[in-house]
Parts: structure tokens; sequence; C-alpha cells
């Protein structure tokens, strides 16, 4: 979702974060036509590198933003992976053909399980009737439908037109775009 919105010129700096769920709570109450809303709880998903000096600031601001009321913050880390391999010899490539310079391929370790597992989960233990998933990844839409199948509505809140697959899978969207101006400090 960050990629999107840094495309579209939107500097999450400028966002007031605190309001960021009530906001994205009332939005779905509204799609989904419920009189009372009632946030429950946020949970944020985040992966970095520990390793990488240029991801201390997303560290810090992931701990702040665990500190907030309401929110839990589930982080993993990014782990090195072996460079990719030629499909033909299978030798493994580490270095660009073209600059020279060594790959280093990073990849995330379960946050998507995490996202999914814990929708079933809370749905399981009738903690929500309504989620919102900011997500534009159509490998949700098999949990969305899973959920849809129990009676549960799940909302995706994104910038469309990315993530139109999941969301003609999700009960509706929040458009993030849409809303900048309301959640800006």
């Amino acid at each position: 979702m960050r990629s999107e919105a840094r495309r579209r010129g939107i500097n999450w700096r400028g966002f007031d974060w605190t309001q960021l769920p009530d906001w994205l709570a009332e939005q779905a109450a509204a799609i989904c036509r419920v009189d009372s809303p009632r946030l429950e709880g946020t949970r944020v998903y985040a992966s970095f590198d520990p390793n990488d000096p240029g991801h201390h600031s997303r560290r810090e601001w992931l701990e702040w933003l665990d500190r907030q009321p309401g929110v839990q913050v589930v982080q993993s880390f990014l782990r090195p992976r072996n460079p990719p391999t030629c499909q033909n010899c299978h030798r493994q490539v580490d270095h660009c053909s073209h600059c020279a310079a060594r790959l280093r391929l990073r990849v995330e370790k379960g946050v998507d399980t995490a996202i999914v597992t814990d929708m079933v989960a809370l749905a399981w233990q009738d903690a929500y009737d309504v989620a919102v998933l900011a997500s534009s990844d159509s490998d949700f839409i098999p949990v969305v439908q899973l959920l849809d199948q129990r009676g549960l509505k799940v909302v995706q809140a994104g910038f469309p037109p990315v993530g139109d697959e999941l969301r003609r899978a999700c009960w509706g969207q929040v458009d993030v775009f849409a809303g900048r101006a309301e959640l800006s400090r």
C-alpha cells in the first residue's frame, strides 16, 4: 500500500496515523450499513531488514505506532535469500550481468500468512463482523471468500484501480486516496 501511495504523491508523514483506524472503521461501517460501528482494534503487519540502516526509521515508526491505543503491530524480519539460479544450468547468478553489482534478495517471511491466520482465527472467535483489509494483494482473495461464506464482511482499503481484483472479492472498498484530506495533519 505504501508504494502505491508514494506513486500518487501521498506523504505518509503528513497522515494523522492516530485517526486512520477510526476513519477506516467509519468508512467500512457506511459501506456495510452498520448503524453503531465500534472499532475493536487495529493490527498492523510490517516487515523490515534489521541489517539495513535505511530501515531504522521504519522500525522506530513501527515502535511508536505500537504504543498507540488500540493498535498492535506485528513485525517480521526480511531475511536474505540465495541469489536466483539460471533456469538452464541451475547455477546461482550472484552478480548482475549488466553492471556486475552483487545481487542480494530479501524476502518477507510470514506477513501474508500471519494476516490470513489472524483473520480466520478472529473470525472463528466471533471477534468481528466487518474486517478492513488494507492491501491490494490478490493473494488474499481465498480468505475473503472463506469469510464471506461464514457471513463476515471484508472491506478493502486501497488506492483504486490498484487492487481491483481483491476489491471485487470484498464486500466493498474504501478509497484511501480520496480520503487523504480528512487524514492530513
